[in-house]
């Protein structure tokens, strides 16, 4: 089956009509009908109920759909993979969240093409429980997060200690120095936090473990969240009044200049203030000579960093 093929599939799928899909395929109805007649029959199953109006996806439709388009995907790739190996061009795929790329993916890069100029870089931005994934499938040469793997399958090792704290709005902490300092965070009492709305990251990604081990250690059962997989969306919030977040404290960096003293870093007695961050790769991975001097990068950029 090819791309094309599959598109057949799912524009039927979605118009539930064969003359509409027809149309939208620019075919003809009795071609887009004995197309799906003639698969059903190799496959030796029903993919749609045509007996119906609108017409239906089976169950076996779609888990066919779902597991040709992985099919599909990996065929891909493993093109992208076989014209790498023909051309012999190099390249690096850097799995790293949004915030993180943020802060360091520009001086990475050029750092990188300073030493390898004809180097092919990607970034994969994203979620931390999909970037594992997609190191797993050889989707990505190199994880950077603070989600642990399995350190028998990869290499894996800690890259920092970094520092975290409770961002509050200036509003709930009228008291707090005017210059926000992530060194000295303000120490507040639980009972402020009951107050307010919390923003909280996405189930799948690492920062949302620390923020459940806050809850647990404290009993603390926000009334109202708002969460987002963006944790720099979460931080404007913040410095809009509109709840306190538990993050890193660059984050607060990505605000322009006005809104920055809108935030103080904040934290609990006895609270933890920092959190791991760490790095993994296959060692077997045929990149590893660019991989090692990408982790050597971003020691030195978030050693920078950190002591700013």
């Amino acid at each position: 089956m090819t791309l094309d093929q599959l598109n057949y599939l799912l524009v039927l799928a979605e118009e539930q009509n064969v003359t509409r899909a027809a149309q939208r395929l620019y075919i003809t109805q009795p071609t887009l009908t004995t197309f799906i007649t003639k698969l059903e029959k190799e496959l030796g199953t029903k993919l749609f109920d045509r007996t119906r109006n609108p017409v239906r996806l089976t169950d076996n439709g779609e888990l066919y759909i779902k597991k040709m388009r992985e099919i599909l995907l990996a065929e891909q790739q493993l093109k992208e993979e076989l014209k790498y190996h023909d051309s012999g061009r190099r390249r690096i795929r850097i799995g790293i969240g949004y915030a993180h790329s943020t802060m360091w993916a520009q001086r990475l890069a050029a750092r990188l093409l300073n030493i390898y100029p004809q180097l092919d870089i990607q970034f994969h931005e994203g979620q931390e429980a999909r970037m594992i994934s997609e190191l797993r499938k050889n989707e990505i040469d190199v994880f950077f997060g603070h989600a642990e793997i399995d350190p028998v399958s990869f290499v894996f090792g800690e890259l920092m200690e970094e520092r975290i704290a409770l961002l509050v709005p200036r509003k709930y902490v009228p008291d707090a120095p005017e210059n926000p300092d992530p060194s000295c965070p303000v120490e507040i009492r639980l009972e402020l936090l009951e107050k307010m709305r919390m923003i909280i990251p996405g189930n799948s990604m690492g920062l949302n473990l620390n923020v459940q081990l806050l809850w647990k250690h404290y009993s603390i059962t926000p009334d109202s969240l708002i969460q987002t997989n963006n944790t720099i969306s979460g931080v404007q919030m913040a410095a809009e009044g509109l709840g306190y977040m538990l993050g890193n404290e660059e984050l607060v960096k990505f605000l322009q200049p006005d809104q920055r003293s809108n935030v103080v870093y904040c934290t609990l007695p006895d609270m933890k203030q920092t959190r791991k961050y760490y790095y993994g790769y296959a060692g077997n991975n045929p990149e590893k000579e660019i991989i090692l001097e990408t982790i050597r990068i971003i020691k030195q950029i978030s050693g920078a960093d950190h002591q700013a």
